[in-house]
């Protein structure tokens, strides 16, 4: 029996062809939607599992985009004959849509936003890659859809001006209010991977994000050396969506443990912009102590999670009435997502994208506490976190950069935590659910700062 329609299954892919889109179900038990068959609107956006209903739909509303959900259990040769156009997509273990990618290419250019870190992952893209060479993509896809749209008129929609590419796949983003929606393009047609990144704001606060991204890049563009960073191609398309280039190195390959190059990279970014600023002068501290006091004072979401919030809140608490706001520290650029996906290492060179939340008065080492928590928590395998962190202090060049700047290691891992925990709990207090990794991120702050203050600020 087939699984019944949903609607957040294609919330994405609507935006993405119309934000004003208005999403209609029609299975194919269901009765006729007179409405929307009739229409010549563009911002109608007919889900179905009736072929039927489909070619309707198709030729009476030709402006309006059309999928049927094949469930991966049948084909629809009458509907490609019509100008129905094959996808395959891709959930991720919570159940959501993460991947959509057209049907008939031999390079799997979603494996590009599906950064191998476990031997797990790796054995999944060779897996992937051996569908895609022998012609048997749907085999590692979740179901099927066809849609009276292509590739090409999605992106179309997106530009300001056409773009010739060979290949596409979509990336749905995140869930909330800074989820962006990234299509890998193949502009060149040879080569594994794509060459530019299509990022589409679709979250309430994600158009300050793409647009953040866009003014750092700009100002790193002939700043920043030992680095690559990706190129922005068009700064500011339709609805806000940007186009970038790809950060390839080579050979690639990655890594989940911070090492002597993911070093020698932070000082890079440093180098160009250090200072010097107050703690109390620090815009992270200053958001960092509104988002606690929102947070031991507004109401929570009841998402399975609000008990963890609330104990979190109170730790924070305590650990920001412990900071010394009048130290000065010394502070750069910071990315604040420094992780392993959203980087590439090669010999000699690391490849650094998704810059939309740096900015550039981050207090020196954050990235690095960010690299090895992100990690720790988020990886199989965890190991001891605060031995970790010790290993990260230790290489030669930020123990330098330490003794040089004169960094209080505890004072910087307390700003860290303050900002980045208040800011991420502040975002699961109001999502109505959270996945499983909001979970464990909630109780990794928690130890962290328990630590802190069981310490007197002294864990390292």
């Amino acid at each position: 029996m087939k699984a019944s329609l949903r609607v957040d299954d294609v919330e994405v892919l609507a935006f993405l062809w119309d934000p004003e889109a208005k999403i209609v179900v029609h299975p194919a038990h269901g009765a006729e939607p007179a409405r929307p068959l009739r229409t010549s609107s563009r911002a109608h956006f007919v889900l179905t599992d009736s072929t039927l209903t489909a070619l309707r739909a198709r030729r009476a509303a030709p402006n309006a985009a059309v999928v049927f959900d094949a469930k991966n259990a049948c084909d629809a040769p009458g509907l490609l004959a019509e100008g129905f156009h094959r996808f395959h997509y891709v959930r991720a273990p919570g159940g959501a849509i993460r991947w959509i990618f057209p049907a008939g290419h031999n390079r799997p250019l979603h494996l590009a936003l599906h950064n191998a870190q476990t031997i797990k992952a790796a054995l999944y893209k060779a897996f992937v890659r051996a569908c895609f060479l022998s012609g048997n993509e749907h085999l590692c896809s979740s179901g099927t859809w066809y849609c009276s749209f292509s590739p090409r008129e999605l992106v179309s929609g997106l530009m300001d001006s056409e773009l010739a590419f060979h290949g596409s796949a979509i990336f749905t983003g995140t869930p909330g209010d800074d989820r962006k929606a990234t299509i890998a393009l193949s502009v060149s047609g040879s080569g594994d991977g794509p060459t530019h990144f299509l990022k589409v704001p679709v979250g309430r606060h994600s158009a300050r994000l793409v647009s953040n991204e866009v003014a750092v890049l700009e100002r790193l563009s002939n700043a920043v050396r030992g680095v690559t960073l990706p190129t922005v191609q068009v700064a500011r398309a339709t609805r806000g969506s940007i186009l970038l280039g790809s950060v390839g190195v080579a050979p690639p390959w990655s890594s989940r443990r911070f090492g002597l190059a993911h070093a020698r990279a932070l000082l890079a970014l440093y180098e160009p912009f250090l200072t010097t600023r107050k703690t109390a002068e620090l815009e992270l501290v200053s958001q960092a102590m509104d988002a606690i006091r929102t947070l031991r004072s507004g109401p929570l979401a009841y998402n399975g999670l609000e008990a963890g919030i609330s104990a979190l809140a109170i730790d924070l608490e305590h650990v920001a009435a412990a900071i010394d706001l009048d130290r000065r520290v010394p502070v750069a650029l910071g990315h604040c997502d420094f992780t392993p996906w959203n980087m590439i290492v090669g010999d000699g060179s690391i490849g650094i994208y998704d810059w939309e939340l740096a900015r550039f008065d981050v207090p020196l080492l954050y990235d690095l506490f960010h690299f090895v928590l992100q990690t720790s928590l988020l990886l199989p395998g965890r190991r001891n976190l605060k031995e970790l962190i010790r290993c990260a202090l230790a290489i030669a060049p930020i123990r330098a950069l330490i003794h040089e700047r004169g960094i209080d290691v505890n004072h910087h891992f307390a700003l860290y935590l303050l900002a980045h925990a208040s800011r991420y709990a502040l975002q699961f207090a109001r999502q109505s659910s959270v996945h499983a990794q909001a979970h464990w991120l909630v109780d990794g702050w928690r130890r962290c700062l328990q630590e802190l203050r069981s310490t007197h600020g002294n864990l390292y």
